[in-house]
């Protein structure tokens, strides 16, 4: 249920609260306005963040809430946004401090408007105080004085808040990662904004504290460059930018670049979580430095006090308006809304490959056909991934997809294994997964595989196409002719096989470690 306008004959109550309207509405919950009525005249406003009724009988969803707010309640940092309470009034909301100000996102859409950008000292220090709140996040403890393990997921310039007097807030912890968290990440979910996704995040690996490192290092990139790094035409198109695609470096887009937040970016952008910054707080030593360095005209939060006040006066004005009657106790004839995404285009890096390049100015973008050969294949893994459906959770929700990067990985590169890779290990499964087929009734023409490895949990594609983790049952059309199966799991070397679909079977397969790096001079010996 909406919130009921402040003009109407009734006025909706939550607890102890007075909704005034809605800010913002998304796939998973509401924003609302409301303000805090006590004695002697007091009243303060804030934000409730609602979940939309036709929610409230999923489980999942309604454990979320809870889940988010003793989070968030636990960081206490000035560059995340603060949880007040968590009420109960028939349905689950959350009380939070209402944040006079923008996203970054809606700052880089009025500054592409402008043909406008950020000082680069300013851009440091919008990350620096993210990074600053992200790893208060990240070294969050439980009771028990344990790391929560917290991770964010979802870092983007939309939910980064920069205030009118030029704070900044991390907000919006609703898909973050803990330790200790009810709610969990089920399998071959992707969770968060594909375009700001690390490389570890889209293949479904091992996510910390560094997946959100390199989300930000994205934020950076685009607010200093006015370029959209990752975002493609489709979603497919713009995971496999994230992970396989050459970054194009700042300075090749914006000349005058300088190179000690270039350093900053392209070290947070590194694919290899182990060469990308390890803490937030390391990454904020050196967009401090970056910043310093870099400063011009005056202290970085006050030009960006500055800017916001220039940019958005208009905004400002009839904010203040809005409080200035809700403190009267007028009604409202409508609440400002967050400004919309897709008001003015920001230009996109494609790699040269497969599409456009973007001119260094942030007033547009001019494409290229792409190459046939490399555009067929993309096509074809496309059309193969139509089955798997996406649940877009926008604004205040999460996006969740069912998609496996790898198999974008192992068509792109080399469909045959290297000469010298190691035979396959084939083991014999202990216990039989896919039962005696004369007690089963599978449907004519069809057989059922079972594909086990040791260790579990590998991704398995089919002719290019995900399909799974092992332990996996799939069916098959029967057929005589063989089709290639390939096994992927970090720290494992890729296995590529054949499989004859003729007869319902279970299938056992070792997993071979990487080697371990090789000291200097050593030759690589062949097994």
């Amino acid at each position: 249920m909406g919130a009921v306008p402040s003009g109407a004959a009734t006025v909706e109550r939550l607890g102890r609260y007075q909704v005034i309207g809605r800010i913002a509405q998304g796939g998973m919950a509401e924003v609302l306005l409301a303000k805090l009525v006590g004695p002697q005249g007091f009243e303060r406003p804030i934000v409730i963040k609602r979940m939309l009724p036709q929610l409230a009988t999923d489980r999942t969803f309604v454990e979320m809430f809870p889940d988010e707010a003793k989070l968030v309640a636990g960081i206490r940092h000035p560059n995340v946004v603060q949880v007040n309470e968590l009420s109960e009034d028939g349905e689950f909301f959350l009380v939070m401090e209402y944040l006079a100000g923008e996203s970054a996102a809606s700052l880089m859409k009025r500054l592409a408007m402008r043909k406008k950008r950020v000082p680069f000292a300013v851009c440091a220090y919008i990350v620096a105080e993210a990074a600053a709140g992200l790893h208060a996040a990240h070294e969050l403890r439980g009771s028990d004085g344990q790391l929560r393990n917290v991770v964010h997921r979802d870092i983007s310039p939309q939910n980064l808040f920069v205030t009118y007097d030029g704070a900044i807030k991390v907000i919006d912890f609703g898909i973050a990662k803990a330790t200790d968290r009810m709610t969990k990440t089920e399998a071959g979910q992707l969770k968060g904004k594909f375009a700001y996704m690390a490389p570890e995040s889209c293949r479904g690996g091992r996510i910390d504290r560094r997946t959100d490192l390199f989300s930000l290092a994205t934020v950076l990139y685009e607010i200093s460059t006015g370029t959209r790094l990752f975002v493609r035409s489709t979603d497919m198109k713009t995971l496999e930018a994230v992970c396989y695609e050459p970054i194009r470096p700042p300075s090749a887009v914006v000349k005058d670049y300088p190179k000690e937040l270039e350093a900053v970016v392209m070290k947070g952008l590194e694919r290899d979580p182990a060469a990308r910054y390890q803490t937030a707080a390391d990454m904020r030593r050196d967009l401090v430095r970056a910043s310093h360095a870099l400063m011009k005209g005056g202290l970085p939060d006050e030009q960006l006090k500055n800017a916001m006040h220039s940019l958005f006066s208009d905004r400002i004005e009839e904010k203040e308006e809005m409080l200035r009657r809700v403190r009267s106790g007028a009604r409202l004839d409508h609440i400002p809304m967050g400004e919309v995404d897709g008001d003015v285009s920001i230009p996109m890096i494609v790699d040269e490959r497969i599409g456009a390049l973007t001119a260094p100015s942030m007033t547009g973008m001019r494409p290229v056909k792409p190459p046939e050969e490399l555009g067929d294949r993309i096509r074809f893994f496309v059309e193969q991934q139509e089955r798997w459906k996406l649940l877009a959770a926008g604004g205040v929700g999460a996006l969740v997809l069912i998609v496996a990067l790898s198999a974008i990985g192992s068509w792109f590169r080399s469909s045959s294994a290297p000469d010298d890779a190691p035979a396959a290990t084939v083991y014999e499964p202990s216990t039989p997964a896919v039962p005696d087929r004369a007690d089963v009734a599978s449907p004519a023409g069809q057989v059922q595989i079972q594909f086990d490895t040791k260790p579990s949990g590998a991704s398995v594609s089919i002719e290019g196409v995900y399909r799974g983790m092992t332990p996996l049952e799939l069916t098959f059309d029967r057929t005589d002719n063989p089709v290639g199966v390939r096994f992927e799991l970090p720290g494992y070397e890729p296995m590529m096989e054949t499989v004859v679909p003729n007869v319902s079977q279970r299938l056992g397969f070792a997993l071979v470690s990487e080697p371990a790096p090789k000291a200097r001079g050593s030759k690589r010996s062949r097994r």
